[in-house]
């Protein structure tokens, strides 16, 4: 980590590069680093809340693709991930199921792939639907919080999953926490 902050240091610095070019996984890590090393100061915040705000999108993305566990008409709890491929394959598999189709082959993870009933892919589907549409919305306010902010300290305390201020929440958030009360 020392020799890529110092890389980035000296072509920051020396104007090379623009932090814009470090990749969004460690950009924070490189922020933070210049911060302390005082490369980084309150005057280049908006850096800093891009590259916060690009942590923040990153981790939100790996907490949608763990996916979720939930219990089915079969009384056992099952785990299912959320990548893009799993996102469009549950989907689907709703479409059908809304089509009539009432017995549909799909798979939890780590199981072999088995019927489920319409019932089970449309209780799948909406617990996915609901999932993405949490985190998706707790991000954008977590985003509009990260912009509103003016103290260097402050953004780089940003952690996911922090009590957003009720201002920074937007109506669709507020709801969500409502339904969730």
């Amino acid at each position: 980590m020392i020799q890529l902050t110092n890389f980035w240091t000296n072509l920051v610095k020396n104007g090379e590069k623009n932090l814009d070019d470090v990749p969004d996984k460690i950009k924070s890590s490189v922020v933070n680093e210049l911060i302390k090393l005082g490369i980084i100061t309150d005057e280049n915040i908006d850096a800093v809340k891009e590259a916060k705000i690009a942590e923040m999108s990153i981790v939100c993305n790996e907490i949608i693709v763990q996916g979720f566990d939930i219990t089915l008409s079969d009384n056992q709890k099952h785990h299912f991930s959320l990548e893009v491929s799993d996102q469009l394959k549950i989907s689907k598999l709703n479409d059908r199921a809304n089509a009539g189709v009432t017995v549909l082959p799909y798979h939890a993870d780590g199981e072999p792939c088995k019927f489920y009933s319409k019932d089970d892919i449309v209780t799948i589907n909406t617990k996915m639907e609901n999932c993405i549409e949490f985190q998706v919305t707790y991000f954008n306010s977590l985003r509009d919080y990260i912009q509103s902010m003016t103290d260097l300290n402050s953004v780089c305390n940003v952690e996911y999953g922090m009590v957003i201020p009720e201002e920074y929440q937007s109506e669709v958030l507020k709801a969500l926490y409502a339904q969730t009360s």
